[in-house]
Formats: C-alpha cells, structure tokens, sequence
C-alpha cells in the first residue's frame, strides 16, 4: 500500500487543480459550470509539449501551453458564456452549462485538426528520482504535488483577502447587487474565466509527462474534477483537493485490487451518491459572516 501513496497523491494534485478551476467559475457566475474546463488541459498540455519537442526552451513551451488555455477560457467566456447569460431573461444556468459541453466538443475538434491524433507526451519539468526508504519517487511528482498546493493555497487567499476576490465572490452571490454597487461584473467574470483556464493549463502541462495527451481527452479531466469538486464540497478551494484525494485513492486501490476497468464505474457511483446523499460534500459550506 505505500507505494501507492505517492501515484494517488500526483493524481489527486492534477484533478484538484481541474477541481479548483470549477471552483472559480462557478463561484464567478453563481453556478455555471464550465464542462469544457477539461480540454483547457488538453490543449495545454499539447501546447507545451509540442512546442517543447520544437525545441523550445522548457520554460517558454510552459509558458505557451498555459497561454493557449487561459486564451481558450476567455474566449469561452467572451464569445459564448457572456451572451447566453445576457440573452437568459429569466437567469436561467441551464443554458450556458449546456453549452460548455458544445465546447469542449468543439474545443476537441479544433485540438485534433491542430494536433493530430496520435498521443503527444510533454517532457519532465524535472529530471531523476528521490529516494526515500524503498521508495524512487520522481522528482517531477515532487514538483506536482508542490504545484498543486501552492494553486490552492494561492486561490484561498485570493478570495478571500484581495480585493478582486473579494468582488468575484460577490458578483456571484448576487449580480444585480453587485452592479447597483459599481462591481465591474463582465470583467470580473472574465478573469474568473482566465484563472480558471490558468488552473487547468498548469494541470495540463505537469500532467502531460505522466502519460501521453490526445485531443480528445478533454472529458476525463471534465468528470473526475467535477466529481472531485463536489465530493470535497463545492463551497470550499479545500473542497477540491479533498475530493480529488479521496476520489484517487479509491480509483487506484480499485485499480490494484480488482481492476482498472473499473474506475470509471467507481466516478460515476460516486457522483451517484454524491448528489444523492450529500450534495453539499464532504465540507460543510462556510458560515455566513454576521455584519
């Protein structure tokens, strides 16, 4: 079983930063979930290491593969998100959530016209291995796990002590208030859209090295950090990281002890229970702030 430790700990790390981007959107747009959020992670994991194999500098391959998502996000939000919002006179999210499926859809097709179909595997950001005990654990996974934990803790202090945080998390709570108030809604959402494309691109590019990227993976990451968010508790960063821990850990003893067939059906029973038995995760929401 130690030996698994570190396999569940890499993984969760990649699905809590898919988790996380959830987190901000949803939290932006007071429910919104963006479906195509796992093809953000597609497209930069295939930027970075494509560009990588062109012979780029590792960091400038980075750098454009997180570019390429945080790009991807925005136009998400500018060109589709935004003006079904608008055009939704009775508020209504079923709308836009729906159309986040369209695109990852869309999003993935683009990706295989670029890309192709074969599988493309990004290199290392960090070469060699760290011995502990018995144990040869990568130095990449090293820098995934750190990666991970300095995006949730970067995104807990975001919103809750900036103040552009602060304003995000009130334009979700209650738009029109927040526009009575002089809030700048549209752009706030859309740097709710970047971060979150920001999110997913740095869970791209440290996952690529760990098993081949093709177009069409987009919808993996889109159900394992949904399941992930919600299992930990969608009110919460830490809500993502819990989730997607507890959610590995089951997928790999799963895994090595019946089968990796059944992973998937471990996700889904899990959502099953999830949004039967406790919707609000495992987290309980934070206590309203009294004036």
């Amino acid at each position: 079983m130690v030996e698994l430790v570190v396999p569940i700990l890499v993984n969760a790390s990649v699905i809590a930063l898919v988790a996380l981007a959830f987190h901000v959107v949803i939290r932006a747009t007071g429910g919104i979930a963006d479906f195509s959020v796992g093809q953000y992670v597609i497209i930069a994991g295939l930027t970075s290491a494509t560009t990588a194999q062109l012979g780029l500098p590792l960091v400038l391959a980075a750098f454009l593969g997180l570019l390429a998502a945080c790009f991807v996000g925005l136009v998400n939000e500018l060109v589709v998100i935004r003006r079904l919002v608008a055009a939704s006179a009775s508020g209504s999210m079923l709308v836009p959530v729906v159309a986040t499926v369209s695109l990852l859809w869309i999003w993935e097709q683009l990706a295989r016209l670029v890309f192709g179909d074969f599988p493309i595997r990004g290199p290392a950001l960090i070469d060699g291995t760290f011995a502990f005990r018995d144990l040869a654990i990568p130095r990449h996974s090293i820098v995934v796990i750190a990666l991970a934990l300095v995006g949730l803790f970067s995104i807990q202090m975001w919103l809750a002590r900036t103040k552009t945080g602060r304003a995000l998390r009130a334009i979700g709570d209650n738009r029109m208030a927040a526009e009575l108030l002089g809030f700048r809604v549209e752009r706030t959402r859309a740097l709710a859209f970047v971060v979150a494309g920001a999110l997913a691109g740095v869970a791209g590019i440290i996952a690529s090295p760990l098993a081949g990227f093709r177009p069409l993976g987009g919808a993996y990451y889109t159900l394992n950090g949904f399941v992930a968010l919600f299992l930990g508790g969608a009110t919460r960063p830490a809500g993502a990281f819990v989730g997607a821990l507890l959610l590995e850990a089951l997928k790999i003893v799963m895994s090595r002890y019946v089968g990796s067939g059944y992973q998937d059906y471990v996700v889904f029973a899990i959502a099953l229970l999830i949004f039967s038995v406790r919707p609000q995760g495992l987290l309980p929401p934070p206590a309203a702030r009294r004036a």
